[in-house]
């Protein structure tokens, strides 16, 4: 159960995709990657920078979105195509 005065951010990313959060290298060791936050304000809204960077068809491709994070919620960001422009947040249960 997920505490009332923090969230989760879960990234989904393509294999072999870099990770990026809040421009800081962050160590990928599959295609789904959850973070829990620091305590956050109740009834506040927070945002993490987000960017993947991975080779298609032989070329440099990255994508950053700007994920808001509120306490006791989870937000997910899907990076799995690098075409979907997936993010949501759902009420933690």
């Amino acid at each position: 159960m997920l505490p009332t005065n923090k969230a989760k951010l879960v990234v989904e990313l393509p294999a072999n995709a870099k990770l990026f959060i809040d421009d800081k290298p962050m160590k990928v060791t599959s295609g789904l990657r959850s973070f829990n936050t620091p305590e956050l304000e109740p009834g506040q809204a927070y945002y993490y920078m987000v960017r993947v960077e991975t080779i298609r068809d032989g070329k440099p491709v990255s994508q950053t979105r700007r994920v808001i994070v509120r306490a006791g919620q989870i937000a997910r960001a899907d990076f799995k195509d690098m075409e979907a422009d997936t993010v949501r947040t759902v009420q933690a249960k």
